[in-house]
């Protein structure tokens, strides 16, 4: 990955355009040596994978992704991390990293984008 591509975190969403980011406080997933506890991650990281947009296995069945505490940011946060990698594998992660990035944006948000 090259570019704003390095700034995707492995579960979707962008780290680009986060505050910690961009004070220069977190360098993003990807980056980062303290995200060992999450799982996704960890996941993606024993996969070899940059992403779960990579992974074979259907988002909607994977444990990791759907667990309790990440639905939860989830509605809190109005994200929808399922349509950003859905978006990644359709478009790539190159133009989700520009459109976020030109959009200021985190994350696709839920119903964005007609991603079922």
């Amino acid at each position: 990955m090259a570019g704003t591509q390095n700034m995707i975190a492995c579960c979707g969403l962008y780290c680009g355009t986060c505050r910690k980011h961009t004070a220069g406080k977190c360098p993003g997933c990807q980056e980062t040596t303290r995200a060992n506890w999450c799982a996704i991650r960890r996941c993606c990281r024993q996969k070899g994978l940059a992403d779960c947009a990579e992974c074979e296995e259907e988002l909607s069945h994977c444990r990791k992704f759907n667990n309790f505490a990440t639905r939860i940011i989830g509605r809190l946060l109005g994200s929808d991390r399922t349509a950003c990698l859905r978006f990644i594998r359709r478009e790539g992660a190159e133009a989700y990293a520009e459109k976020m990035e030109r959009e200021g944006r985190h994350s696709l948000k839920k119903g964005e984008g007609g991603f079922a």
